[in-house]
């Protein structure tokens, strides 16, 4: 067996990342009173978890997007660019 560690990082100065660590630690509020009660925390629990990630993933599809179309359209631009030089080469 492997000795490990385990240490609160939330008291941690750094952020994580979701890129690097493979899992981002946040602050979230919630209107969960007991989270002994099953029906709450499914209700209500889940929601707010599945708004949040919905939150934080858009943003970083978004990012991906706008910067993919950046590129497709940079790209189209210059083969436009390379085909109006051979046009008037001609």
């Amino acid at each position: 067996m492997q000795e490990v560690s385990i240490h609160d990082g939330r008291s941690d100065k750094q952020s994580s990342s979701l890129d690097v660590e493979g899992f981002r630690l946040v602050s979230q509020k919630t209107e969960v009173q007991d989270f002994y009660d099953e029906l709450q925390v499914e209700q209500t629990y889940h929601e707010e978890v599945k708004t949040l990630l919905m939150e934080m993933t858009a943003r970083r599809v978004l990012k991906y997007l706008m910067i993919r179309d950046a590129h497709l359209l940079l790209s189209s631009k210059r083969k436009e660019d390379s085909r109006a030089c051979r046009y008037r080469s001609q």
